[in-house]
């Protein structure tokens, strides 16, 4: 057997890529040529449509596809006979996209204009008239093994009907159909399920029938609930539960059952899961609900600063839960710098109704501030510490009225108040001077050094209402108090009180906004002048003072009030009108206009006024940052202008 000469294997190689080359070499040239040629552009006008309909065809119409391809390598595929073939394909993919809304007669008229210069693109032009939408002629809605005639399923085929309209539209038609087996599902037939569903359209005598078969299922409910857990009797975790044996098993049960037990602040971890049922009852459903329980103690502390407070500080210490029935308690305390404010709380929670969304709460409060000659735009003088205690029985609750959900507070606190004005007003003076005025002014001395004691009931309503809850573009935010005290409930004082807090923003010009924030309050009570100031008769907590942050801004905080009160006026009255505008991504600027004042007398409400511009900032975890600069159109105001930074939502 001869061996074969490597040098002839060799060249029979070269010879056999030669020819290769030979054969492949149009092919090379051809598709050169071709992209050195056919990088076409296509203009595609579509006329007749609008709205959802427009934007559907612009999805489905190869051209228009073709036309917002952007890389370059794609561009060149697009040969003047591919984009002739693209522009006949469309007459079919324009009434194919117009199906699903109807539109089964829909008139098309087109054109495709070449470019008469070199770098010109392609002119598509299609004119449509969509013509009238198909009526739906039939809806055949069967439930298989189930009666006809329940109200429920009564009530669904309404629904149904009411939903999908005359008109043949595929959108609506998906959507009833999803709402159809959510219904089933709410209502406990959890394993429902279409056997036929279809759509037919008549084009001869242009009516759509819709035939729908729906399986039910048998309609399955609630069985045993086992709770797995330590720590917490047993009849008031049940308690917290709003189904009992026997009810639908209905599609969000789980979630809802979740959402009760991790909302009442005792358990960190909660699994709910379903149980294989009894082969003799087969259609109700046992459940496990397996709670892991938070640690019992909560310690925070806090550091901050603001325009309004100054530097401040808070410690509290929370008992997430007492005992076995879910008892709370919380121990605080807080301390800012202006006007040496302090204060001590404590805060006992007992469950009432879980199922009405209320419970007691016990709460003390104690606390102190200053109030020196300047905070009364004295030149000299001195200062008191106003001393406020407070013990309060609560009951907040939810309430519902018309779709809306809002928040009720009942309470009834028993105040007592002291503070000694003659000490602001003539503390600097000698002990001499001042025996010497305390004994001019009489028994008007005991009116500069009140002791309120008052038994005040009261309740407050509070509605918020927010598409966003970090940063709202559409919302509503309502609050009206109302309280009072009377002689004859065993206080020294009497008076009552009404305020109303309100803000609406809004959408304007895409993403901007506008809101509108106002401050009302009214209070009947007696007022007494001495040394030619107004002291009113009810305790200082209770009077109105404005200015600040997130009131009249441009103004010291609290630093406006009755031009002859010391501590602050019975009625206020706040506006403010803000437009923010948006800048980029989530930075905004925003001018407005505030105004407002504390006052004792209609007839002399002095009102105050300021106007600024700021920057917002929107933060993704603490909310909106806002930035404001105020010039105040008081001239007798201190400053010349003041700035404003103020953190969180709205409301």
């Amino acid at each position: 057997m001869m061996m074969s000469d490597p040098r002839v294997h060799y060249c029979c190689l070269l010879l056999t890529a030669a020819l290769s080359m030979l054969l492949w070499w149009p092919a090379w040239a051809d598709e050169a040529h071709f992209a050195e040629h056919f990088n076409e552009r296509i203009e595609v006008r579509l006329e007749g449509l609008s709205g959802e309909a427009l934007r559907n065809v612009q999805g489905l119409l190869s051209l228009v596809r073709a036309q917002q391809q952007a890389p370059q390598e794609t561009q060149a595929v697009l040969s003047p006979p591919l984009i002739e073939r693209l522009h006949q394909r469309g007459f079919a993919e324009i009434r194919r996209a117009l199906e699903p809304f109807g539109y089964y007669q829909a008139q098309i008229t087109g054109s495709l204009t070449p470019p008469s210069q070199p770098g010109q693109a392609w002119q598509a032009h299609y004119q449509i008239t969509p013509g009238e939408p198909i009526p739906i002629d039939q809806i055949e809605l069967r439930f298989v093994d189930h009666a006809q005639d329940t109200p429920l399923l009564r009530q669904l085929r309404q629904q149904l009907h009411s939903g999908l309209g005359k008109t043949l539209d595929h959108r609506r038609y998906e959507q009833g159909k999803q709402q159809l087996l959510q219904g089933l599902q709410q209502a406990g037939y959890l394993q429902a399920q279409f056997r036929l569903q279809r759509v037919a359209v008549d084009l001869h005598t242009y009516v759509a029938q819709i035939i729908l078969h729906v399986e039910t299922g048998p309609l399955l409910r609630v069985g045993e609930i086992h709770i797995e857990q330590e720590g917490f009797d047993e009849a008031y975790l049940h308690s917290l539960i709003p189904v009992r044996r026997g009810a639908p098993l209905t599609l969000d049960l789980q979630s809802e059952l979740r959402h009760i037990f991790s909302a009442s602040g005792y358990f960190a971890q909660v699994e709910i899961e379903r149980l294989s049922p009894d082969p003799a009852t087969p259609d109700l459903i046992p459940l496990l609900i397996r709670l892991q329980p938070l640690k019992r103690n909560r310690y925070r502390a806090r550091l901050g600063w603001g325009t309004d407070s100054g530097v401040g500080t808070q410690l509290d210490w929370t008992r997430r839960y007492l005992w076995d029935r879910g008892h709370q308690m919380r121990l605080g305390g807080v301390w800012v710098e202006q006007r040496n404010k302090a204060a001590l709380d404590f805060l006992y929670t007992l469950p009432a109704d879980p199922w009405l969304g209320y419970h007691l709460e016990l709460a003390a409060r104690r606390q102190g501030k200053d109030l020196n000659y300047g905070d009364v735009s004295l030149d000299e003088g001195g200062q008191t510490r106003i001393t406020h205690q407070a013990i309060s029985l609560r009951l907040p609750r939810n309430r519902s009225l018309r779709g809306q959900h809002w928040s009720e507070r009942l309470s009834l606190s028993w105040v007592e108040e002291e503070y000694d004005l003659f000490e602001v007003l003539f503390g600097n003076l000698p002990p001499l001077s001042q025996e010497h005025i305390a004994s001019v002014l009489g028994s008007d001395r005991a009116l500069l050094a009140p002791a309120f004691k008052a038994l005040v009931p009261g309740v407050e309503w509070t509605y918020r209402q927010a598409d966003n809850p970090l940063h709202t573009t559409h919302g509503n935010y309502l609050n009206l108090s109302l309280h009072g005290a009377h002689e004859s409930l065993g206080s020294n004082v009497r008076f009552w009180q009404t305020r109303l807090a309100a803000m609406h923003i809004r959408p304007v010009f895409g993403n901007d906004r506008l809101i509108f924030r106002s401050d009302w309050g009214y209070t009947d009570a007696t007022t007494a002048s001495v040394l030619g100031a107004s002291l009113n008769r009810l305790p200082e907590d209770y009077e109105f003072r404005t200015g600040g942050d997130r009131s009249v801004r441009g103004y010291r905080y609290e630093s406006l009030l009755p031009r002859e009160g010391i501590t602050g006026g019975k009625h206020l009255s706040v506006i403010s009108l803000e437009y923010e505008r948006t800048l980029f991504k989530d930075f905004s600027a925003a001018a407005f206009v505030d105004g407002g004042n504390a006052f004792n007398d209609f007839n002399d409400m002095d009102i105050k006024g300021g106007i600024g511009l700021g920057l917002r900032w929107r933060s993704p975890i603490i909310g909106l940052v806002r930035l404001d600069t105020a010039v105040p159109l008081d001239e007798e105001a201190l400053d010349r202008f003041r700035i404003h930074f103020t953190v969180g939502p709205e409301f």
